[in-house]
């Protein structure tokens, strides 16, 4: 199972999307690479996310589980997709299409740039 999130951390890899596979951890710049992935499931420590949206300092709450994943130079997505996304300042929870999502699972979902997209259809 790999875990993915966006590394907010200062340092050398700050802004970049941090995966975890067992003790492995790699970091992709987001301009460089997008990252395809299979099996997934959006993952929240919800009362961390509580404490954050109250004003707290921001802490490792959020990140997406999966089974496998694809590593990609720049690739467009494929026909419309729709934006799935995570600020625990705005929400203390997944959104996608305006409502909570923390649980959800995909069978497919593709970063671009810092965004995380699932197909339209």
């Amino acid at each position: 199972m790999y875990k993915l999130r966006f590394h907010l951390a200062a340092g050398p890899n700050y802004r970049m999307w941090q995966i975890k596979n067992g003790k492995e951890v790699k970091y992709y710049d987001p301009e460089i690479f997008d990252i395809l992935m299979y099996g997934c499931r959006l993952k929240n420590r919800r009362e961390i996310a509580e404490r954050i949206f109250a004003g707290e300092n921001k802490s490792i709450c959020a990140w997406v589980d999966c089974k496998d994943l694809v590593i990609k130079k720049k690739v467009p997505l494929v026909g419309p997709a729709i934006q799935i996304s995570y600020n625990p300042r705005i929400n203390p929870f997944w959104v996608e299409n305006n409502v909570d999502a923390d649980n959800k699972t995909y069978n497919f979902l593709h970063t671009s740039g810092r965004g995380i997209y699932r197909p339209a259809c």
